[in-house]
């Protein structure tokens, strides 16, 4: 994609650290819509709170570590053009400089939120769980849980909400390492075994790597290139082969991810306020405006100048 600059970006210190927020030092802070008995209080759907904290009508890049687990209900998001459906017992990581789009709630969604920035919190963590963390989100950013392991983080979520009310707590930074370190390793095992179970299939591991590089590739060079044949070329295939790996992969076509890469840049640089439609047409490399407009008004419904607006 483009410079991250041309996203509006969600940062630590914008959330609303108030009202349901349990927060820490102004870089950790929990959030969630349950009871002590862990029953629902809010309709995520309309409060004011959770939407502004992971919820917009454009793509937005966002600056902190956000762990979101769902213990009821169902979620929907989108990250980096891929799209999560999260239903109880799933975990969704979002990590700095992800590209969120439009997230929906069912009525009777229960979630538990942590949001820290990395910088401030991952630092003091020093475990072999955090290399099988990110050599997993590279590819993908949920974990699906047992009712046990979903217990045990809820068990901890609740314990560090805890201790950050208690006013007279004294080590709350030291708990909070203690305790984000028990996570990290929890969440390693739980990916370790996920790995270890889907290893024996040596095809699958190589389509799934050849995908991941198709990815890669259209990342980066989406806004000059959009045809299959230039992404099968650099990768020595035929057009026929990637599309046949990464429909097999994804469940879509390779045309559809590039068209996607583009639509996320297009929508980001219009809602930016600082290009006009002609600029913007130019940076993504259409043949002129009127191209540009026909292309972006078949795939979200709206004009160029429209979407801008807000109309």
């Amino acid at each position: 994609m483009l410079e991250n600059e041309f996203f509006r970006t969600l940062d630590f210190m914008t959330l609303p650290l108030d009202g349901g927020v349990s927060a820490l030092d102004g870089n950790f802070a929990l959030y969630d819509n349950i009871d002590n008995d862990l029953r629902q209080h809010t309709d995520l759907s309309s409060d004011p709170t959770t939407l502004s904290i992971i919820s917009s009508s454009y793509p937005y890049k966002i600056n902190f570590v956000l762990v979101i687990a769902c213990i009821g209900g169902t979620m929907s998001a989108r990250l980096n053009l891929f799209k999560y459906e999260l239903k109880k017992n799933d975990v969704l990581i979002v990590t700095p400089g992800m590209i969120g789009e439009c997230v929906e709630f069912s009525h009777d969604c229960r979630l538990v939120m942590i949001a820290f920035q990395e910088e401030n919190v991952i630092t003091s963590i020093s475990v072999p769980g955090m290399m099988e963390i990110s050599n997993f989100l590279i590819s993908d950013c949920k974990i699906s849980m047992s009712d046990e392991e979903m217990d045990d983080f809820i068990s901890i979520y609740v314990a560090m909400k805890k201790k950050i009310s208690d006013r007279d707590y004294r080590y709350k930074r030291d708990m909070v390492a203690g305790y984000m370190q028990v996570l990290c390793c929890n969440a390693g095992q739980i990916i370790r075994s996920l790995s270890e179970r889907k290893a024996g299939n040596a095809v699958g591991r190589r389509s799934r790597r050849l995908y991941e590089t198709f990815i890669s590739e259209v990342s980066r060079h989406h806004a000059r290139h959009r045809s299959v044949a230039y992404y099968a070329d650099r990768l020595c295939i035929t057009p026929k082969y990637l599309s046949h790996v990464v429909l097999s992969v994804s469940g879509r076509r390779p045309v559809e991810w590039i068209r996607d890469y583009v639509m996320l840049d297009a929508k980001a640089l219009l809602k930016s306020g600082k290009y006009t439609v002609q600029q913007v047409s130019d940076m993504l490399n259409f043949p002129n405006q009127s191209f540009f407009g026909t292309y972006f008004k078949k795939e979200s419904g709206v004009s160029p100048k429209a979407y801008m607006s807000g109309k």
